[in-house]
């Protein structure tokens, strides 16, 4: 809480409300403390790379099959990670809940994309076949 009061303070002398005198030192020594990372929460190993998949899978259809199933396979080994040090890893586990939720709706995608692409390559051969043929003579 108190860091987020001083992250106020420091917007706040930017858009110039008050001068840099008005902080305490204690504030600004305990803001050093905090930016050497010292008890924080750390980063699940492929949480990144288990979003970036899955937001790919989403954007590329047709081969978003394969990255959303290298975000599943990813997010499995965080998942993995996670529940064994559930302390050590804080709320890092969001993202790559995330990323495998945009794997699952990026293979979905791909499957239905893939299923319109041959209905409709069916569909528009059955009207070529039907004018070649000459079917459609009033």
């Amino acid at each position: 809480m108190l860091s987020m009061c001083l992250c106020g303070q420091i917007i706040l002398i930017f858009i110039g409300m008050f001068t840099v005198d008005d902080i305490e030192t204690d504030d600004l020594n305990e803001l050093d403390d905090n930016l050497t990372g010292e008890g924080l929460p750390q980063g699940l190993p492929h949480a990144t790379q288990v979003l970036v998949l899955g937001i790919l899978a989403v954007l590329l259809p047709f081969i978003g099959f394969f990255f959303g199933i290298a975000a599943l396979i990813l997010h499995r080994r965080n998942k993995d990670v996670y529940v064994f040090d559930r302390a050590k890893y804080g709320n890092a586990f969001c993202r790559s809940q995330l990323g495998s939720g945009f794997g699952i709706a990026g293979m979905a995608l791909a499957f239905i994309s893939v299923i319109a692409y041959y209905l409709f390559r069916v569909w528009l051969g059955v009207w070529i076949i039907l004018w070649l043929f000459g079917l459609f003579q009033n």
